[in-house]
C-alpha cells in the first residue's frame, strides 16, 4: 500500500511540475534592443510582443522597428497573439509556403478561418509586404468582423474593400494616432504592426458591457475598480436582444434568472487593473446561477479580483465553474458568499490556485469532477458550510500551505469525499487542518484512498 502511495504521489508531484513556471509575471522584464526606448510610442507593444512570443528581435540587440513587414510575418504574429491555434486541416494548396517553414501553420489557419485568402489559387505570396489595409483587415477578419463602435475615418473609401475594418478599428482605438493621415495603401512596419496588435489583444474596461464585449482568444482584459454587476447587465442585453460579436459570450436561463457564460476562447486573461487589486468586484443576483462559467476554453487566467452572489443559494449556482478548459491559472482571488460552491472544475487540464480565498460557500468549498490536476498554494478556505466541503472524483488535487478553518458540515456531509480510483489523489503539504478533519482523513487513508500528506 506504501508503495503504491509513493506511487501516486510521484505521479502527482511530475504533473505539478509540468505547469510549474507557466505562470511568470508577463512583463517583468527589460529589453535589450538599442533601437527601443521607453520614449517611443511602441515601447509597451514591443514588450507585449517579445513576452508574449509573438515576436523576437531581429538580434539580440535590435528589433528592426521600421523594417517592412511581409503577408507572411503579418499573419505569423496575428496568429501567435491568437494563441497559435491549431489549423483544421493539414492540406496546404500553396506552392510558395514550404512545409514546415515559420510562416505554414499560420497561414492554414489565416485561410481557413477566412482572415486572408492566397493571392491565387495557388500562391500566397509571404514575401510581399502587407499594406496597412490589409492588416487592419486581417485583425477585424479574426475578431469575427464586428460593427464600428461609431463613425470612423472612412468617408473617403465608401465603396473599398477595408472600409468596414478600419471604421472599426478606428472606433476601437487600435489606430490611435495613426488615424490622422491614414493611408490604406502604405505598407506595414515592425513598430506599427505589433502596435496594432497589442492594441488589439489588450483592454481596459470600466464597464460589464465593455468587459464582455472584449472577450476574445488572444485578449488580456484589465478591470478598472468598481462592482461589475453581471446580472443586470444581462438582464439588459436580453431584453434588447445585443449581444458581444464573436460568439465568446452567451446568455443562460436559470430558474430565477440569467447567468454569462464565457466559451471557446483560446488564451483570455482577467486582471485587475494596476492599483485595482482586491477592488473589482463581479456579482450575479440570481441563487441559481454561477456568477461566471468558462467552457471549452484554452488558456483562462484571473488575477486581484472579488466574486459572489448578492444573495446565498442552494442547489445549484457556485462562482467559478470550469468546463472542458485545458489550463486555468487564479491569483489573488477572493470568492465569497456563493450558492453552491467557490470553485467546480469538470473536464479541466490544469488548475493552479494561488494566494486565493474561498469562504462562505453554502453547500462546500469547491468540486473537481475529471480534473487531470489541480493545484493550490497559499490559499485560504473558512466558513463554508453544510455538506462536502471537497468533492474530488477521477482528478488529482494538491494543496500546499493552505489554511481550512471554520468550515462545518452536518451529518449528511464530511470535509473530503472521493472516488478510489488510479486517477483519484489528493495531497496535502504543510496545511492547517483542524485534529477533526484529520482524524477523517487518516480514517479514508485506512480504508484505502488515496491521500498524502496525512500521519
Amino acid at each position: 500500500m506504501k508503495k503504491q502511495a509513493l506511487s501516486l504521489l510521484l505521479v502527482l508531484v511530475l504533473m505539478l511540475s509540468a505547469a510549474a513556471g507557466v505562470w511568470a509575471d508577463p512583463y517583468d522584464f527589460d529589453l535589450q534592443f538599442t533601437d527601443v526606448s521607453d520614449n517611443d510610442t511602441f515601447y509597451e507593444a514591443v514588450v507585449w510582443a517579445v513576452q508574449e512570443g509573438v515576436t523576437s528581435g531581429t538580434s539580440d540587440t535590435t528589433f528592426s522597428p521600421g523594417r517592412d513587414c511581409t503577408r507572411g510575418q503579418v499573419v505569423t504574429f496575428l496568429w501567435r497573439a491568437k494563441g497559435c491555434p491549431e489549423p483544421k486541416s493539414e492540406f496546404n494548396p500553396f506552392t510558395d509556403v514550404a512545409p514546415g517553414s515559420y510562416c505554414e501553420q499560420a497561414v492554414l489557419w489565416a485561410v481557413e478561418n477566412a482572415v486572408t485568402s492566397g493571392t491565387s489559387e495557388d500562391r500566397f505570396s509571404p514575401d510581399e509586404p502587407c499594406t496597412w489595409g490589409h492588416i487592419i483587415t486581417f485583425l477585424w477578419r479574426a475578431n469575427g468582423k464586428p460593427e464600428p463602435l461609431a463613425a470612423g475615418i472612412t468617408e473617403d473609401w465608401a465603396d473599398s474593400w477595408y472600409r468596414p475594418a478600419v471604421a472599426w478599428a478606428d472606433s476601437s482605438g487600435i489606430l490611435g494616432v495613426d488615424r490622422d493621415g491614414f493611408n490604406p495603401a502604405w505598407t506595414c512596419n515592425r513598430g506599427t504592426t505589433v502596435t496594432w496588435l497589442y492594441r488589439d489583444a489588450v483592454k481596459t474596461v470600466s464597464t460589464v458591457s465593455g468587459l464582455l464585449d472584449a472577450v476574445a482568444t488572444g485578449r488580456i482584459i484589465y478591470l478598472e475598480a468598481g462592482t461589475y454587476n453581471l446580472t443586470e447587465w444581462a438582464k439588459v442585453a436580453v431584453m434588447e436582444e445585443r449581444f458581444p460579436a464573436g460568439n465568446y459570450v452567451t446568455i443562460d436561463t436559470v430558474p430565477d434568472g440569467y447567468e454569462v457564460r464565457v466559451q471557446n476562447a483560446g488564451m483570455l486573461r482577467l486582471r485587475a487593473a494596476p492599483g485595482a487589486e482586491g477592488k473589482v468586484e463581479l456579482i450575479a443576483e440570481p441563487r441559481y446561477a454561477e456568477v461566471l462559467t468558462f467552457k471549452n476554453c484554452g488558456v483562462v487566467e484571473m488575477t486581484g479580483m472579488v466574486m459572489g452572489h448578492t444573495d446565498t443559494g442552494f442547489c445549484q449556482g457556485g462562482v467559478l465553474k470550469f468546463d472542458g478548459c485545458e489550463s486555468v491559472y487564479l491569483d489573488g482571488m477572493d470568492l465569497y458568499g456563493c450558492g453552491t460552491y467557490g470553485i467546480e472544475s469538470r473536464g479541466v487540464e490544469r488548475l493552479t490556485v494561488k494566494n486565493s480565498v474561498i469562504r462562505e460557500c453554502s453547500y462546500g468549498i469547491m468540486e473537481f469532477y475529471n480534473t487531470t490536476y489541480a493545484q493550490f498554494e497559499d490559499c485560504s478556505f473558512h466558513d463554508c458550510r453544510e455538506y462536502t466541503m471537497l468533492t474530488v472524483n477521477h482528478s488529482a488535487v494538491s494543496f500546499d500551505h493552505c489554511v481550512f478553518k471554520d468550515n462545518y458540515w452536518g451529518q449528511y456531509g464530511s470535509f473530503l469525499a472521493l472516488t478510489e480510483d488510479e486517477q483519484t489523489i489528493v495531497m496535502f503539504s504543510d496545511c492547517e487542518l483542524s485534529e477533526f478533519v484529520q482524524k477523517e482523513l487518516k480514517e479514508k487513508l485506512e480504508a484505502g484512498a488515496h491521500i498524502v500528506g496525512v500521519e
